[in-house]
């Protein structure tokens, strides 16, 4: 085999594993978008929340993976 043809082989391996890292990295963007929107659609809309409630402001700033964002935008397991 030609030092050409090696070569050759291996710039079409390179091109394969981008191409496949491409398609993973878009697949991952897909889920991102899709969790995105979840979020959105189950966010509490400010009016309907009750600011003189500690607890209920506690509630509704829990996420889903058992964090939530207090005031100083920090992240506070709860």
């Amino acid at each position: 085999m030609s030092e050409e043809t090696k070569r050759e082989e291996h710039l079409i391996s390179e091109l394969h594993v981008r191409n496949y890292m491409l398609l993973e990295f878009r697949k991952l963007n897909l889920h991102l978008k899709r969790i995105e929107h979840h979020l959105e659609r189950i966010a509490i809309p400010p009016a309907t929340l009750d600011y003189q409630d500690p607890d209920a402001v506690k509630k509704a700033t829990k996420t889903i993976s058992g964090t939530r964002k207090v005031s100083s935008g920090q992240v506070d397991q709860g």
